[in-house]
């Protein structure tokens, strides 16, 4: 998360993290560490967002609120919650994107995304900013040397092609059509939970054509589960072209 946030402007305040690695019990155990927030004055849990723009850009401006929903939906975030958006500076806030170990998930596997923190906020309802555009023109413009990045980072090509899909998204919706990101985030988002998204939709449209079995399938709850033959779980190089990234184009 941080290498994606700051090699795209570091506009959603992802703190500087590193790989790290120690010792225990004789065995290796690998993680990250992330540098400490010092001027965070809580979460977005402990503060009531307005809900008229203006009053709510008074706490968080558009282009603050707006930079952390086009971050969140790159990454596909299923755990952005109000606990994990934290508040520093003073008023208007800026906000500091933390917790980012369930992001990127498989391109066959977008069925949790959660935006909690902030899909209700009056600020993503409107239509996207001049600086808005500017981010996601930027994303769009630095998404080849990301993915490089990230695959030299060993980040699993199923979870390369969710970057590649979900920054094609914004580009097409944002840039292209300036739709708010609150409608954005509502085509990854399952309405209800047991049905698939607009976007888990358009992948098997665009895995039918491919000539890629796939099948939406009820578990025990009801939950439609999205199968794909496993040979085709990272059937793509993150660089080129596929049915899957041209269906949402």
């Amino acid at each position: 998360a941080f290498v994606i946030d700051r090699m795209s402007g570091g506009q959603a305040n992802v703190p500087v993290t590193t790989r790290a690695s120690f010792e225990e019990g004789g065995a290796i155990k690998r993680g990250s560490v992330q540098a400490f927030v010092t001027e965070t004055c809580g979460a977005a849990e402990d503060f009531g967002m307005p809900r008229d723009v203006g009053s709510a850009a008074q706490m968080v401006s558009v282009d603050v609120a707006q930079a952390v929903a086009c971050f969140d939906i790159r990454v596909f975030n299923t755990d952005r919650h109000p606990g994990n958006l934290l508040m520093a500076g003073s008023r208007p806030y800026q906000c500091v994107c933390i917790d980012h170990g369930c992001v990127l998930p498989a391109w066959w596997a977008l069925d949790m995304a959660q935006f909690d923190a902030w899909m209700d906020w009056p600020q993503v309802k409107v239509p996207p900013t001049a600086g808005t555009l500017r981010i996601v023109e930027k994303a769009v413009l630095c998404m080849g040397s990301v993915l490089m990045r990230l695959q030299k980072l060993e980040l699993p090509k199923d979870s390369l092609w969710t970057y590649r899909i979900c920054t094609v998204l914004l580009e097409k919706c944002v840039l292209n059509r300036h739709k708010s990101l609150h409608e954005v985030a509502g085509l990854l988002i399952r309405e209800p939970p047991e049905q698939p998204s607009w976007l888990e939709m358009q992948i098997q449209r665009a895995c039918d054509e491919a000539g890629i079995p796939s099948r939406f399938t009820a578990d025990e709850n009801g939950f439609e589960v999205f199968h794909v033959d496993e040979s085709y779980h990272q059937p793509f190089p993150y660089g080129g072209k596929s049915e899957i990234s041209a269906a949402i184009e």
